[in-house]
């Protein structure tokens, strides 16, 4: 599913984005579908995480160790990109949070960050105090950015990372619940996601009096992360599943680098129409995942992608 929902970005990337008026129906419903991606890279990786009763310091600073590297090493990557298109380079300290250029990159240090927020806050204070932190930083987050324009409030970079510890929190919650659901059911919970994340978006135009934009994240897409990642885990094992489950291993490398081919791309092939998005987004992903594959099989590149 980790590779499949990286396409899924892949393709959100690909998209064309308005600069006013109403964005076409085509695009608006395929960001919504795509929307569910990074929530559900959030939840799984909360479900994984390694939550214990006793705090350490290992619990805090291993997801950091592990993801900030990568993240500082694809940041250069995407300033030198910059630098050598633009001929100028366009860095500062917000950079640091947003990734520049590289925009999508904010996705690793929100990650570390949440898996510390999650793992240490749950040894030091317990499972509940946690959640009611996350919760509360989402609700913040959702309110700097999807529901931004309701309260009138100013665009700011970096308000995403708010919303991280949520999913993140959602997959340990997972694991310890125990929940074990069927496909149909899964199915049907990512379904009614959609169709809630579509009902909220509209009820958020016509209240900001505003056309009906695709967000980064509203109330519904905690849910359709959670639903997305049940599914994962009610899907039979079969040949197809294990293939793709080996090249999930390099879904890091083709999330970090699709976007330095899309923005290189969609210039000359153009994003008018479905037919070109879809040409750009299926390029882009054949040559991220052949691009990480040769960069897993190296050991000095393998963290990057891998």
């Amino acid at each position: 599913m980790r590779y499949v929902l990286c396409l899924a970005v892949v393709v959100l990337h690909s998209l064309p984005r308005p600069e006013f008026g109403r964005p076409e129906s085509w695009a608006f419903l395929t960001a919504t579908i795509c929307r569910g991606a990074v929530p559900f890279f959030f939840v799984a990786s909360g479900f994984y995480a390694p939550v214990q009763k006793h705090p350490s310091a290992q619990i805090v600073f291993r997801p950091l160790r592990r993801l900030l590297p990568a993240y500082a090493i694809w940041l250069v990557i995407y300033l030198v990109a910059d630098r050598l298109k633009t001929g100028h380079l366009h860095f500062s300290l917000a950079t640091l949070a947003t990734g520049g250029s590289g925009y999508h990159l904010w996705f690793l240090p929100a990650l570390g960050v949440a898996l510390a927020l999650v793992c240490g806050g749950t040894a030091l204070l317990g499972s509940r105090p946690t959640g009611l932190i996350c919760l509360a930083l989402a609700l913040a987050g959702l309110m700097l950015d999807g529901y931004r324009n309701v309260f009138g409030l100013p665009e700011l970079g970096g308000t995403r990372i708010l919303m991280a510890p949520l999913p993140v929190y959602i997959g340990a919650l997972i694991r310890r619940s125990h929940l074990n659901i069927t496909v149909p059911f899964a199915t049907l919970a990512v379904l009614g996601c959609w169709i809630a994340i579509i009902a909220e978006e509209e009820v958020i135009g016509f209240v900001a009096n505003r056309y009906p934009e695709s967000h980064n994240s509203v109330v519904a897409t905690f849910g359709l992360g959670a639903s997305l990642f049940l599914l994962s885990q009610a899907l039979p094992r079969s040949d197809a599943i294990e293939k793709l489950a080996r090249l999930g291993r390099i879904s890091l490398g083709v999330y970090a680098l699709h976007l330095l081919i899309i923005i290189n791309l969609a210039p000359i092939l153009g994003q008018q129409d479905v037919l070109r998005v879809l040409t750009i987004a299926a390029v882009t992903f054949t040559v991220a995942t052949l691009v990480s594959v040769a960069l897993a099989r190296q050991r000095l590149t393998r963290p990057l992608v891998a």
